[in-house]
Protein backbone atom coordinates (compact mmCIF):
# COMPACT_ATOMS: atom_id res chain seq x y z
CA UNK A 1 0.00 0.00 0.00
CA UNK A 2 2.91 2.52 1.04
CA UNK A 3 4.52 2.01 -2.51
CA UNK A 4 1.36 1.55 -4.63
CA UNK A 5 2.96 -1.90 -5.73
CA UNK A 6 1.21 -5.13 -5.99
CA UNK A 7 1.31 -7.55 -3.25
CA UNK A 8 3.36 -9.87 -5.41
CA UNK A 9 6.01 -7.26 -6.41
CA UNK A 10 6.43 -5.35 -3.17
CA UNK A 11 7.29 -9.29 -1.77
CA UNK A 12 9.91 -9.99 -4.11
CA UNK A 13 11.69 -6.60 -3.09
CA UNK A 14 11.36 -7.47 0.37
CA UNK A 15 12.74 -10.84 -0.29
CA UNK A 16 15.68 -9.67 -2.36
CA UNK A 17 16.94 -7.32 0.68
CA UNK A 18 16.41 -10.30 3.11
CA UNK A 19 18.29 -12.16 1.15
CA UNK A 20 20.75 -9.72 0.39
CA UNK A 21 20.78 -9.93 -3.35
CA UNK A 22 19.09 -7.97 -6.01
CA UNK A 23 15.24 -8.33 -6.46
CA UNK A 24 14.72 -10.62 -9.45
CA UNK A 25 13.01 -8.56 -12.90
CA UNK A 26 9.32 -9.41 -12.82
CA UNK A 27 8.26 -11.40 -15.78
CA UNK A 28 7.23 -10.02 -18.69
CA UNK A 29 4.78 -10.63 -21.76
CA UNK A 30 5.46 -9.92 -25.10
CA UNK A 31 6.36 -6.12 -25.96
CA UNK A 32 6.88 -5.86 -22.27
CA UNK A 33 4.94 -4.79 -18.64
CA UNK A 34 3.74 -7.27 -16.25
CA UNK A 35 2.53 -11.02 -16.58
CA UNK A 36 -0.52 -11.62 -18.38
CA UNK A 37 -2.66 -13.13 -16.22
CA UNK A 38 -5.57 -14.21 -18.85
CA UNK A 39 -5.64 -17.37 -19.87
CA UNK A 40 -7.35 -20.12 -22.25
CA UNK A 41 -7.25 -23.02 -19.97
CA UNK A 42 -6.47 -23.45 -16.17
CA UNK A 43 -3.33 -25.50 -16.18
CA UNK A 44 -1.82 -23.71 -18.97
CA UNK A 45 -2.18 -20.49 -18.15
CA UNK A 46 -1.10 -21.50 -14.52
CA UNK A 47 2.32 -23.39 -15.80
CA UNK A 48 3.03 -20.29 -18.46
CA UNK A 49 2.60 -18.19 -15.14
CA UNK A 50 5.15 -19.95 -13.03
CA UNK A 51 7.20 -20.20 -15.89
CA UNK A 52 7.69 -16.71 -16.24
CA UNK A 53 8.16 -16.19 -13.09
CA UNK A 54 11.19 -18.41 -13.39
CA UNK A 55 12.63 -16.56 -16.33
CA UNK A 56 10.80 -18.95 -19.14
CA UNK A 57 8.47 -17.06 -21.68
CA UNK A 58 6.45 -19.64 -23.34
CA UNK A 59 2.63 -19.15 -24.25
CA UNK A 60 -0.27 -21.14 -23.88
CA UNK A 61 -0.21 -22.95 -27.20
CA UNK A 62 3.61 -23.46 -26.83
CA UNK A 63 2.29 -25.25 -23.90
CA UNK A 64 -0.30 -26.92 -24.95
CA UNK A 65 1.91 -28.83 -27.97
CA UNK A 66 4.85 -29.51 -25.31
CA UNK A 67 2.62 -31.34 -22.58
CA UNK A 68 1.55 -33.47 -25.50
CA UNK A 69 -0.71 -31.40 -27.44
CA UNK A 70 -4.29 -32.00 -28.07
CA UNK A 71 -6.32 -35.17 -27.70
CA UNK A 72 -10.38 -35.66 -27.39
CA UNK A 73 -12.68 -35.80 -24.51
CA UNK A 74 -16.39 -35.93 -24.90
CA UNK A 75 -19.30 -36.86 -22.83
CA UNK A 76 -23.01 -36.08 -22.26
CA UNK A 77 -25.22 -36.52 -19.28
CA UNK A 78 -28.89 -36.50 -19.44
CA UNK A 79 -30.44 -36.23 -15.73
CA UNK A 80 -34.11 -35.83 -15.26
CA UNK A 81 -34.33 -31.70 -14.48
CA UNK A 82 -30.87 -31.43 -16.80
CA UNK A 83 -28.05 -32.05 -19.67
CA UNK A 84 -25.02 -31.21 -19.78
CA UNK A 85 -22.31 -31.82 -22.89
CA UNK A 86 -18.53 -31.39 -22.56
CA UNK A 87 -15.93 -31.34 -24.85
CA UNK A 88 -12.46 -31.45 -24.01
CA UNK A 89 -9.52 -30.42 -26.84
CA UNK A 90 -5.94 -31.19 -24.50
CA UNK A 91 -4.32 -34.17 -24.10
CA UNK A 92 -4.83 -35.72 -20.35
CA UNK A 93 -7.64 -33.05 -20.44
CA UNK A 94 -9.22 -35.38 -17.37
CA UNK A 95 -6.13 -35.13 -14.88
CA UNK A 96 -4.40 -31.60 -15.12
CA UNK A 97 -1.86 -33.10 -12.21
CA UNK A 98 -0.80 -35.68 -14.96
CA UNK A 99 -0.94 -33.34 -17.88
CA UNK A 100 1.37 -30.85 -15.67
CA UNK A 101 3.92 -33.87 -14.67
CA UNK A 102 4.16 -34.45 -18.75
CA UNK A 103 4.75 -31.04 -19.40
CA UNK A 104 7.50 -30.65 -16.47
CA UNK A 105 9.10 -33.80 -17.76
CA UNK A 106 9.40 -32.87 -21.54
CA UNK A 107 10.79 -29.21 -20.30
CA UNK A 108 13.33 -30.99 -17.98
CA UNK A 109 12.17 -29.14 -14.49
CA UNK A 110 11.02 -30.55 -11.08
CA UNK A 111 7.45 -31.11 -10.28
CA UNK A 112 6.65 -30.52 -6.75
CA UNK A 113 3.91 -31.78 -5.64
CA UNK A 114 2.87 -31.63 -1.79
CA UNK A 115 -0.50 -32.93 -0.39
CA UNK A 116 -2.02 -33.89 2.93
CA UNK A 117 -5.41 -34.49 4.55
CA UNK A 118 -4.98 -31.49 6.82
CA UNK A 119 -6.37 -27.88 6.08
CA UNK A 120 -3.82 -26.21 8.68
CA UNK A 121 -0.65 -28.17 7.20
CA UNK A 122 -2.03 -27.51 3.53
CA UNK A 123 -1.83 -23.72 4.46
CA UNK A 124 1.69 -23.82 6.09
CA UNK A 125 2.85 -26.03 2.79
CA UNK A 126 1.16 -23.20 0.66
CA UNK A 127 2.75 -20.40 2.99
CA UNK A 128 6.29 -21.77 2.38
CA UNK A 129 6.15 -22.77 -1.80
CA UNK A 130 5.22 -18.59 -1.81
CA UNK A 131 8.29 -17.95 -0.61
CA UNK A 132 9.66 -19.18 -3.86
CA UNK A 133 7.07 -17.70 -6.02
CA UNK A 134 4.09 -18.56 -7.45
CA UNK A 135 1.72 -22.24 -6.82
CA UNK A 136 -0.34 -24.13 -8.12
CA UNK A 137 -3.22 -25.19 -6.13
CA UNK A 138 -6.13 -27.67 -7.08
CA UNK A 139 -9.63 -27.06 -6.04
CA UNK A 140 -13.08 -27.29 -6.17
CA UNK A 141 -14.26 -24.01 -8.11
CA UNK A 142 -17.62 -24.42 -6.52
CA UNK A 143 -16.43 -24.24 -2.92
CA UNK A 144 -13.76 -21.36 -4.14
CA UNK A 145 -17.02 -19.11 -4.77
CA UNK A 146 -15.53 -16.57 -6.58
CA UNK A 147 -17.53 -17.77 -10.33
CA UNK A 148 -20.77 -18.93 -8.58
CA UNK A 149 -21.99 -22.32 -8.34
CA UNK A 150 -19.97 -23.82 -10.94
CA UNK A 151 -18.60 -27.60 -9.65
CA UNK A 152 -15.15 -28.74 -11.28
CA UNK A 153 -12.07 -29.39 -10.07
CA UNK A 154 -9.91 -27.25 -11.40
CA UNK A 155 -6.20 -25.02 -10.98
CA UNK A 156 -5.99 -22.16 -10.18
CA UNK A 157 -2.54 -20.24 -9.59
CA UNK A 158 -1.68 -18.63 -6.07
CA UNK A 159 -0.11 -15.47 -6.17
CA UNK A 160 0.00 -14.28 -2.60
CA UNK A 161 -1.51 -14.48 1.18
CA UNK A 162 -2.51 -11.32 3.00
CA UNK A 163 -2.51 -12.85 6.68
CA UNK A 164 -3.36 -9.39 7.92
CA UNK A 165 -6.84 -9.08 5.67
CA UNK A 166 -7.20 -12.99 5.33
CA UNK A 167 -7.12 -13.24 1.30
CA UNK A 168 -5.59 -14.74 -1.27
CA UNK A 169 -4.68 -13.52 -4.44
CA UNK A 170 -5.26 -15.75 -7.04
CA UNK A 171 -4.35 -15.46 -11.09
CA UNK A 172 -7.42 -17.54 -12.42
CA UNK A 173 -7.98 -16.99 -16.09
CA UNK A 174 -9.17 -13.24 -15.91
CA UNK A 175 -7.30 -10.19 -16.92
CA UNK A 176 -6.51 -9.32 -13.21
CA UNK A 177 -5.79 -11.37 -10.17
CA UNK A 178 -8.52 -11.87 -8.08
CA UNK A 179 -9.06 -11.87 -4.27
CA UNK A 180 -10.60 -14.85 -2.26
CA UNK A 181 -11.13 -15.34 1.29
CA UNK A 182 -8.48 -17.46 2.92
CA UNK A 183 -10.83 -19.68 3.99
CA UNK A 184 -12.29 -20.50 0.94
CA UNK A 185 -9.31 -21.41 -0.57
CA UNK A 186 -8.74 -23.61 2.21
CA UNK A 187 -11.95 -25.01 1.39
CA UNK A 188 -11.61 -25.19 -2.21
CA UNK A 189 -8.21 -26.49 -1.67
CA UNK A 190 -9.73 -29.36 0.59
CA UNK A 191 -12.37 -30.65 -1.14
Amino acid sequence: TKTGESYTAARRQLLAKREGGEAPAAPTQEGGGAVAYAGVHSATAAARILLRHAGLDLDESTLLAVGGGLGIGVFSFRYEKFSSFFIAGRHMWHDDLQFLHGLADRLDLQLEVQETGSKAKALGNLREMLGRGPVIAFVDLAALGHRGPVDAYYVVTVLGIDEENGVATIADLAEEPVEVSLDALSAARAK
